[in-house]
């Protein structure tokens, strides 16, 4: 854990964000062989799933930082809540569940709906 000094970047285990930085590389690479044509090889294109990956890449970025900005006992303190509030959005899943048919409602497959099945994921890890 983290000691509380002025330093944010003090305490932190560099070689986990070695392997880190790592395991995201070979994803998006893995997404970018994926996904390659040889008609467009343009990074910051936005229409392919390397570049839109890319681009939540970089957003992360700043997110990481900024939850190193917060105190360590935050999340101790608030962690039950959290807990609580993720088994509740999987207990309402059950009671609030609507198919979203992606294709049947004409709507691009390629756009992203925020859903409540992931929060958990995002509030736990």
């Amino acid at each position: 854990m983290r000691q509380e000094q002025n330093n944010i970047f003090f305490g932190i285990d560099w070689l986990l964000v070695f392997f880190f930085i790592i395991l995201v590389g070979f994803g998006w690479i893995n997404i970018f062989a994926a996904t390659y044509s040889e008609e467009s090889i343009q990074i910051f294109d936005f229409s392919t799933k390397y570049s839109k990956q890319l681009l939540w890449i970089l957003l992360s970025i700043p997110l990481i930082i900024l939850i190193l900005f917060i105190n360590a006992k935050f999340f101790q303190q608030f962690a039950s809540i959290f807990f609580v509030l993720s088994l509740l959005s999987l207990i309402g899943l059950f009671f609030l569940e609507q198919k979203l048919m992606v294709q049947d409602h004409g709507i691009d497959s390629e756009v992203s709906v925020f859903s409540h099945q992931n929060l958990p994921k995002y509030l736990l890890h």
